[in-house]
């Protein structure tokens, strides 16, 4: 046991020793046996959301889905065919436009003003009456350029609810969501 303590002793007296020479640097560029990993690939910029997307079910029973087909947003129940709609659509002449549809009872001929108040930004938006194939006959539906500020700007920067007030019948109550921005995304 002495015999190896010794030993263990000299070794460190010899390793502290400053008669040897340095070891000589090695260029590792210069080096084959030494690999550097590569580099690992800059993160792709955040991509705009654009797929099928469904925010939970609030405590009204009511949510908003996003369908990249239709391009369109749905506020309502699930597996209905919602009773406010945001949707992107390209005209025959190509011209985009933000058709906002409320599904609810319209009179032929009819004329409104639907108005979406949130804390910070409100927008308006003229509505006709207009036939519908699912019912009620005739619903709400008017047309906005995608460049209209105020109903994006309603949903983008207003901090919680919004207000879809029309002026005949009832208020609606409309959390902001990511699917109405991939609407505008869609026809930016």
């Amino acid at each position: 046991m002495h015999r190896i303590a010794a030993a263990l002793v000299v070794l460190a007296l010899g390793a502290c020793s400053g008669d040897d020479p340095a070891p000589e640097p090695v260029d590792l560029a210069q080096d084959e046996s030494v690999q550097t990993p590569a580099p690992s690939p800059a993160p792709d910029p955040s991509p705009v959301a654009t797929g099928d997307m469904e925010d939970p079910v609030g405590a009204d029973g009511l949510r908003w889905v996003y369908k990249s087909a239709f391009r369109s947003a749905l506020y309502g129940p699930p597996e209905s065919e919602g009773v406010l709609a945001i949707a992107c659509d390209t005209g025959p002449s190509g011209t985009q436009s933000i058709i906002v549809t409320l599904y609810d009872t319209a009179e032929e001929g009819g004329e409104q003003m639907l108005r979406f108040i949130g804390s910070d930004y409100d927008a308006s938006v003229e509505m006709n009456a207009v036939r519908n194939e699912l019912g009620p006959e005739y619903v709400w539906q008017g047309a906005v350029p995608p460049q209209a500020e105020g109903l994006q700007r309603a949903f983008t920067e207003n901090e919680g609810p919004i207000t879809v007030q029309p002026e005949s019948g009832e208020a609606l109550q409309v959390p902001p969501s990511e699917a109405v921005i991939r609407v505008f995304n869609a026809c930016a």
